[in-house]
């Protein structure tokens, strides 16, 4: 877990503003039903029910917004993604080593894509959760943004409320850590980097990527366990 505030007001403000000019997402239906209100896209590279990734619907549905969010906030995802460098430099570089599919691409410096939180009906909180498809031995990179007081993030296991100022970015591993935000006063967006777990089983498959929790090494004859996740 590792928390930093970015310090830059205009980088943030700027986020801000995109995710409020964003387009309004579509609610996709499964078997009839909405699956939910909640304003938020999943603008990434992914391979949910495949066995190769693919650009997510919604990123492809709104290609041309997407594309400018993107490009308008590149130094926010390259800030982020230096500091996923920092403190998990062996996920870092494994997040990019391998490539991917013609026409996939990854649109969030190191990661593959974020998902986009808007709000909706219920904008500034949202319910215990673990992000299970996500990469369990990977980090995923939150940013939030607005003008709000509290809505600290609460880690559940660990017990502990990390209050979040705008611009306040973590990194952590949320397929594995259940998590939720506390109630804000005013209003408060999000951006969660992330890159999916069977985008890992992809890389396996065809390059033979090694997922394991820690990567080992000899020294002086013996083996003993070095601090690299993936």
């Amino acid at each position: 877990m590792y928390g930093v505030a970015l310090n830059d007001k205009e980088l943030v403000d700027n986020l801000y503003e995109s995710i409020q000019d964003a387009p309004t997402p579509k609610h996709y239906s499964f078997k009839g039903k909405k699956r939910s209100e909640y304003e938020s896209w999943h603008w990434t590279a992914w391979a949910k029910y495949s066995l190769e990734p693919f650009m997510s619907r919604e990123y492809l549905d709104a290609q041309e917004e997407a594309d400018k969010f993107f490009e308008d906030n590149k130094e926010v995802f390259s800030r982020m993604s230096e500091i996923l460098g920092q403190c998990a430099p062996c996920v870092f570089k494994k997040f990019q080593t391998y490539p991917l599919p013609n026409g996939v691409k990854r649109l969030c410096g190191a990661w593959l894509g974020c998902a986009i939180n808007k709000g909706g009906n219920n904008p500034n909180q949202t319910n215990r959760h673990r992000d299970a498809s996500e990469a369990q031995y990977g980090y995923s990179g939150l940013i939030s943004c607005g003008d709000y007081q509290r809505g600290g993030l609460i880690l559940w296991e660990l017990e502990i409320v990390l209050e979040m100022d705008s611009g306040d970015v973590v990194i952590f591993p949320d397929a594995v850590v259940t998590h939720s935000n506390e109630k804000a006063k005013g209003t408060r967006s999000s951006a969660v980097c992330f890159t999916q777990e069977n985008v890992y089983s992809y890389w396996n498959r065809k390059y033979n990527m090694k997922l394991r929790r820690k990567e080992r090494k000899k020294v002086n004859g013996g083996r003993v366990a070095k601090s690299c996740q993936i």
